[in-house]
């Protein structure tokens, strides 16, 4: 989150963005595998998804960051700055 909202790395925004996004999808079906296994278009939303994410051209992972992750994770960021510094 840090590398991400720091301006020195632009270059590598698209990456890191990706892999936030595709690590929180990741805990999310660890936790409701059991749910997402029954319901049978799961693997192919996921793989859209990802394969959303990775083509540049579309810019997935940013909008995604963007509009549903960084509302969530802004909050928490004072909260782990804080936890760190003591």
């Amino acid at each position: 989150l840090k590398c991400l909202e720091n301006p020195d790395y632009l270059e590598r925004k698209q990456w890191l963005t990706y892999w936030i996004i595709f690590c929180f999808l990741q805990i999310l079906e660890l936790f409701s595998d059991i749910i997402l296994y029954h319901f049978p278009p799961y693997f192919l939303f996921k793989a859209l998804l990802i394969l959303c994410m990775i083509l540049p051209r579309l810019k997935g992972a940013s909008g995604i960051y963007m509009y549903i992750l960084r509302p969530l994770l802004i909050p928490q960021n004072s909260t782990l700055n804080n936890t760190s510094a003591s």
